[in-house]
């Protein structure tokens, strides 16, 4: 899933690019883990990632899928983010982190 959204992500920054469908799909051989292993794995992620400040990150999983709340500094510690939640494990992420302007 994480490269799906990756691949998403690098087509949609290509200079001319209006809009991106994904319809790439993903083949699951592996039992998904349960919700508090998946939200272990995200904070992990969180804490070792150079880019988020963990401790504005609150994260809560249900049935695979991450939610992130908090405030961060900027758009890119808004994005890191939801990138760290999938290499945690997330089957989806939403992101409803609120970027400080201050």
């Amino acid at each position: 899933y994480t490269e799906k959204w990756r691949a998403e992500d690098v087509a949609s920054r290509v200079k001319g690019v209006l809009a991106v469908k994904n319809h790439l799909t993903v083949h699951d051989s592996w039992t998904w883990a349960r919700d508090w292993e998946i939200k272990a794995d995200i904070e992990d992620e969180l804490w070792w990632s150079p880019f988020v400040d963990e401790d504005q990150v609150r994260v809560s999983v249900n049935d695979g899928t991450a939610t992130l709340t908090g405030i961060v500094d900027s758009r890119l510690e808004k994005r890191m983010a939801t990138e760290n939640a999938f290499e945690g494990g997330a089957k989806s992420v939403r992101n409803y982190l609120a970027v400080d302007v201050d």
